[in-house]
C-alpha cells in the first residue's frame, strides 16, 4: 500500500475514533445548552484520542517517548 493511501486511511481512523468517543459525550450531556455539548463532545474526542495516542506510543516506545508527545504539526 502507497504511503498516500494508508495516510488517508489511518486519518479515517482517527476521525472514526475521534467520532466514537465525542458521540456519547454529546449524548450524555443534557440539551439545555447546544454549546456545552458540543464542548463536551470536542473535548471528548480529542482528549481521549490524545490519551489512545499517548497510551499507544507509551507501550509501544516507552515512557520517554510517550512524555515528548506533543499536538503541534511540527513536532
Amino acid at each position: 500500500m502507497n504511503s498516500e493511501k494508508r495516510e488517508l486511511w489511518t486519518q479515517i481512523a482517527q476521525c472514526a475514533v475521534s467520532f466514537g468517543l465525542g458521540a456519547p459525550a454529546y449524548l450524555w450531556v443534557p440539551p439545555d445548552n447546544p454549546f456545552e455539548r458540543l464542548l463536551a463532545a470536542l473535548i471528548a474526542g480529542f482528549g481521549g484520542l490524545w490519551l489512545l495516542t499517548f497510551l499507544w506510543v507509551w507501550l509501544r516506545h516507552g515512557w520517554k517517548a510517550a512524555r515528548s508527545l506533543t499536538m503541534s504539526p511540527g513536532g
